[in-house]
């Protein structure tokens, strides 16, 4: 897809990703694309890093299935704001 993250590998959480907002694109209209096309929550960015990252939560009870389909909503949703 050509996104990247926010952390490095030695520094990834096992509860959440965090990726950089490419270039060009609005944060929360990217984000409510997801939602209402896709039907996949994800939260964006909080303090300094709000507008700027997306982050996709994988606490808890979250399947293989759920994070593909997740990353299959932000795909998808990029070629959705070109």
């Amino acid at each position: 897809m050509g996104l990247q993250l926010l952390a490095s590998d030695a520094d990834a959480s096992p509860t959440v990703t965090s990726i950089i907002v490419p270039e060009g694109v609005d944060a929360k209209a990217w984000l409510d694309i997801i939602k209402s096309k896709y039907n996949v929550v994800l939260a964006g960015g909080m303090g300094e890093t709000k507008g700027k990252i997306i982050r996709i939560a994988h606490m808890g009870y979250v399947t293989k299935k759920d994070l593909d389909e997740a990353l299959e909503a932000i795909r998808k949703s990029l070629k959705d704001l070109k």
